[in-house]
């Protein structure tokens, strides 16, 4: 990175900030990995200058709402319905506002400040800039088209949420029945164990770890470590198996998802990596574990037509993914021992040629 100026950062403040990123333990998940494969810069800005966009999107949320639904998380904990909510982009601006108003608020007044949304015309405008929303009209439409009543209680709520995802009541509706499905379709069996009961569950004889996560050392050959949260992790003494389910809600249909989400999401590193992790950790996971065990890996996939089907990872195709998936920490390593995070790995080893 040899700019002066790179992502409206000094070089001052980048080699700061470079500085502190090395002198930690660098831990790296599936997201940090697939980020250094396909855009390093991207990586560099995240994880080294950290500006990041961390702005869920409607498919995201609804994502989480469903998995914390079938793992029976919580969701007062996570989630606040709404009334209503604004149009995604609005509720983006909304969110911005608040999150600049905490930033630059004194903790004196924390408790007590009262916040209205036609106080922040200025900032308002600003973010309505930076989202390139409403630039074609004028500043009193722009303005007008934000300061309505229904926002300004849906940013009162935003305020009194506490951190919490803000879903609409259609969401929750809508997640609530594909949790149901979920909860009664075949594949509901491999995330428990064998001797599952719904009306008795004292007759459990295994373990379930829902949304864990497990991370172990690479330091000695790459000089990081590796970290996952697996949905759902099943150790069924009955049948010597410890089930690895990951849930993964699509836009796609199940064939599209299998056929080629997989690859290009890159789905399979983050499988090969809750393998590696699992095998790692078995001391804790299962002690019993020998020769005799089995580890199962599956996709539990609900699709855009509301279908769900498990899709089993087989051991040739595993095989074929932690081979990959050592390439991946190769590059990894690479990049985060020469601090070049300016192209690919590809692109930067040698001219392309195609």
């Amino acid at each position: 990175m040899s700019n002066l100026l790179i992502n409206g950062v000094p070089l001052e403040e980048r080699i700061e900030k470079e500085r502190e990123f090395y002198d930690n333990p660098i831990v790296l998940s599936y997201s940090g990995l697939s980020k250094l494969l396909y855009s390093p810069s991207l990586f560099y800005r995240h994880y080294i200058l950290k500006q990041r966009d961390d702005d869920e999107t409607a498919a995201s949320i609804e994502g989480s709402l469903i998995h914390s639904m079938i793992l029976g998380d919580n969701l007062d904990e996570k989630y606040i319905v709404a009334k209503s909510k604004p149009t995604e982009s609005v509720e983006k601006v909304l969110w911005a506002l608040f999150n600049e108003i905490k930033a630059n608020q004194k903790p004196e007044y924390a408790e007590t400040f009262e916040y209205c949304l036609s106080d922040y015309s200025a900032e308002l405008l600003m973010i309505l800039e930076r989202y390139n929303l409403y630039q074609s009209m004028k500043e009193e439409t722009r303005l007008a088209k934000i300061l309505t009543t229904e926002n300004e209680e849906y940013f009162s709520f935003i305020v009194s949420s506490e951190n919490k995802t803000i879903i609409s009541p259609e969401t929750f509706k809508l997640c609530s029945d594909i949790a149901y499905l979920v909860s009664t379709s075949p594949v509901y069996k491999y995330m428990h164990d064998s001797s599952f009961d719904f009306f008795d569950f004292s007759s459990r004889a295994g373990k379930v770890y829902n949304e864990t996560m497990f991370e172990m050392s690479l330091f000695g050959e790459y000089g990081f470590n590796i970290r996952g949260q697996i949905d759902n992790l099943v150790v069924d003494y009955n049948n010597k198996e410890i089930r690895v389910n990951d849930v993964k809600k699509t836009a796609k249909d199940l064939d599209t998802f299998v056929n080629h989400t997989i690859d290009s999401y890159k789905y399979w590193l983050q499988m090969a990596i809750y393998y590696i992790l699992v095998n790692h950790n078995m001391s804790t996971i299962c002690p019993e574990f020998d020769g005799s065990w089995k580890i199962s890996l599956r996709f539990i996939i609900i699709d855009n037509y509301a279908q769900i089907s498990s899709v089993l990872v087989s051991p040739e195709t595993l095989n074929s993914w932690l081979t990959k998936t050592q390439e991946v920490f190769d590059r990894a390593h690479y990049h985060l021992t020469n601090n070049n995070f300016s192209l690919p790995y590809d692109y930067l080893i040698s001219e392309k040629t195609i």
